[in-house]
């Protein structure tokens, strides 16, 4: 079903990669180091609010990079495993190029420091893993994925059904 009109839908599919873009609604949350254990830039928490915008459901896959871009650069090769070993220069030229491939819609764009901790948090939920507290259950961490990346949404979804948004990748 089509959604109400002047809602946005809820997932959509970008042509080009088949990359899945979650809609994730607006909020407010207090953004940064709420469990008191992370790192000297993520203080001091701050109240954000962010209006709403879409985001990968996983992270980009090595099948999906190679829709548009001329060779793969991760060391651990797989097509359902997230693309690694990425520069910015890298990320800004996939960027332009699924940009491209979709004239007349809205430009791709990395999320935003805020967009993205607001999306892992599930909504701005007090997360400290994006899906909860149990950090074998949301993510691939060094005590669990023997070294290697794995493929995507093998763990379980946060609240927004967004995987891997903790661990597997450095993001």
């Amino acid at each position: 079903a089509a959604p109400a009109p002047g809602r946005p839908e809820a997932l959509i599919i970008e042509p080009a990669t088949e990359i899945a873009l979650v809609f994730v609604p607006g909020g407010r949350f207090r953004m940064g180091d709420t469990f008191g254990d992370g790192i000297e830039n993520e203080t001091p928490v701050h109240e954000v609010q962010l209006d709403g915008f879409y985001i990968g459901r996983t992270p980009v896959t090595q099948a999906q990079w190679l829709r548009v871009m001329p060779e793969n650069p991760s060391r651990f090769c797989g097509d359902e495993r997230p693309v690694e070993q990425v520069t910015w220069e890298d990320v800004a030229a996939f960027i332009q190029k699924v940009t491209a491939l979709n004239p007349g819609r809205r430009p791709v764009v990395l999320p935003s420091e805020a967009q993205w901790e607001f999306a892992a948090r599930s909504g701005g939920r007090e997360e400290k893993f994006a899906g909860g507290l149990a950090v074998d259950r949301v993510a691939w961490y060094e005590e669990n994925s023997g070294g290697t990346t794995h493929p995507v949404g093998e763990k379980a979804a946060n609240g927004l059904g967004l995987f891997d948004m903790s661990g597997n990748v450095w993001e």
